[in-house]
């Protein structure tokens, strides 16, 4: 009698254990699914695709100068008494308008004539009638006795770092506010770029040729040129008249010697896809963005392009199969990445995308 009662003792003790273990993994997958374990449940997350933004791009902002489109100092060719001088400083000329008549010395020749070289303005007089003309060729350093500036077309002269000359082109977007217009801009295109960078400062040279006067005055100068192949113009370049005041009788109207402020708009040339700055997550200082792939999230490293703030240009960064070197590979609009809050995301994380319009 003992031997049979022990043995439904073993009989009930095993039962129990085996209860007692089943209890107890049907209580930790409870407790799995409870503590969010990330192969458990799927976590929704905003997503979105790479695209262009065409607003997207830094820009960078450099004080203009507004400079005459010419500036020529008249020197006398020999040396004698100046007998005349018609012209003062302000009064409008014509090109080969008479400026100065010089008496050479001996009184062996007869008076030479001065002509202007262009139509534009007195900008400036060194000497009067009865004063003693030299000819700067014998004479070093002998001053002008005149000089004239074409204004109808002004240049504005802008000197730009060599941080940013590299991505400065023909086409970059350049928007002018001059003084004295109340913060108006005036969209413009660059008219040329110097080669190189001035030693003194580390900057190049950019210029815009803008036309001064009215779009009446302008069209007859087009018409004027039309016949010649632009050689009243630096370079073949036709100066620009401001889209902001075609169809108005207004002009912009500069003065040579004032200052203005020029944002040039270093956008990405190609067009490139973008992504919410927000995407970007730093690491070790190396940039990386949460990429989804088949329902799961990965961290992948990129190389930043651009970055403005708000959004940023970046291309995927991996490893050539071959030669183990490190690539850059260009985003793809169908690539699906991790918007934000990507601290609460775990590496393989099972994820429901909400993708997000931006």
């Amino acid at each position: 009698m003992p031997i049979k009662r022990a043995h439904e003792n073993v009989v009930c003790a095993a039962i129990w254990a085996s209860l007692c273990m089943a209890a107890t993994l049907w209580l930790c997958q409870v407790a799995n699914a409870a503590s969010g374990d990330p192969a458990s449940r799927p976590v929704s997350v905003k997503t979105v695709h790479p695209k262009v933004k065409d607003d997207f791009g830094p820009y960078l902002e450099q004080p203009a100068t507004v400079e005459p489109y010419y500036s020529i100092k008249i020197y006398s060719e020999v040396a004698g008494r100046i007998l005349s001088m018609p012209k003062e400083v302000g009064q409008a000329v014509t090109k080969d308008e008479l400026l100065a008549v010089v008496a050479p010395s001996g009184g062996k020749s007869a008076p030479v004539s001065i002509l202007s070289p262009l139509t534009g303005l007195i900008a400036s007089r060194s000497a009067n009638p009865g004063d003693f003309a030299v000819n700067p060729a014998i004479v070093p350093g002998a001053s002008e006795i005149v000089s004239v500036l074409r204004n109808d077309i002004v240049t504005l002269t802008v000197r730009v770092p060599d941080t940013e000359a590299s991505q400065l082109r023909l086409q970059t977007p350049a928007y002018f506010r001059p003084e004295g217009f109340n913060g108006r801009p005036f969209r413009l295109s660059i008219s040329r770029i110097t080669p190189s960078l001035q030693a003194g400062d580390r900057t190049i040279g950019v210029e815009m040729d803008v036309f001064n006067e009215g779009e009446k005055e302008y069209a007859e100068l087009l018409s004027r040129n039309a016949s010649t192949v632009n050689n009243e113009f630096k370079g073949g370049v036709i100066p620009q008249f401001p889209e902001a005041l075609k169809g108005t009788p207004g002009s912009i109207s500069l003065m040579p010697g004032t200052y203005g402020l020029v944002r040039f708009d270093l956008k990405s040339a190609d067009g490139g896809l973008t992504l919410p700055a927000s995407c970007i997550v730093m690491k070790g200082g190396v940039a990386n963005v949460m990429k989804v792939d088949s329902g799961r999230v990965a961290m992948r490293p990129v190389a930043i392009l651009q970055d403005d703030g708000v959004y940023v240009s970046a291309s995927w960064v991996d490893k050539d199969p071959q030669s183990g070197m490190r690539i850059t590979l260009e985003m793809s609009a169908e690539d699906e990445v991790v918007l934000n809050n990507q601290g609460e995301l775990e590496e393989g994380q099972l994820i429901t995308a909400v993708p997000t319009d931006w």
